[in-house]
């Protein structure tokens, strides 16, 4: 859960770093403590951000990429995609890469238990990217590394790249609607 994310982060942050072709708007990238004990890393960051709130385009949060529930071509699921236009525009960028946007059954819930929440109650379009299930070792000690689908998560971080990509060169911010704005 936690690890796989974190490291995604870090993967994407050096690939950036080495970009060859400068992105329209600067990316941030940020790792967040405490997500099960109340969200309060990000919950922290929006209270006191580094970076006015409304300087930020998106949020690309992301959870449990390494398990995903079967094996199968590379697949990814978004959290609230429903409430705004985030998920269309998430999912073109991941389809160009090779991966697909599936339905995952939970992820409405989901949407208000993971750090992108903070950012969506005060008014940044954020969602949660997610590769991976509630499996039965979840958040348990046997959940570790030699369980990982290693291939099937580095496509999918490879489709993150394309994600924030996306997103920092692109004219307009995404915009919540009727649903994300209740």
């Amino acid at each position: 859960d936690d690890a796989s994310g974190t490291t995604a982060v870090l993967v994407l942050a050096e690939h950036f770093a080495r970009h060859a072709t400068p992105l329209r708007r600067s990316v941030l990238f940020a790792c967040w403590s405490a997500e099960e004990k109340g969200l309060r890393g990000s919950r922290a960051f929006t209270e006191q951000p580094s970076v006015p709130l409304g300087s930020i385009v998106a949020v690309v949060n992301l959870e449990m990429l390494g398990r995903p529930e079967r094996e199968s071509a590379p697949f990814a699921w978004i959290t609230g995609a429903e409430y705004s236009d985030f998920g269309a525009i998430a999912e073109a960028a991941l389809g160009e890469r090779g991966v697909a946007v599936e339905p995952f059954a939970m992820a409405t819930q989901l949407f208000a238990a993971s750090d992108n929440l903070p950012f969506a109650q005060k008014g940044v379009v954020a969602h949660s990217i997610s590769a991976g299930t509630l499996h039965a070792d979840y958040h348990q000690p046997g959940d570790g590394p030699e369980r990982i689908a290693y291939a099937h998560m580095t496509a999918v971080v490879r489709g993150l790249a394309g994600v924030v990509e996306a997103f920092a060169t692109r004219d307009g911010k995404p915009e919540w609607n009727e649903a994300g704005k209740r």
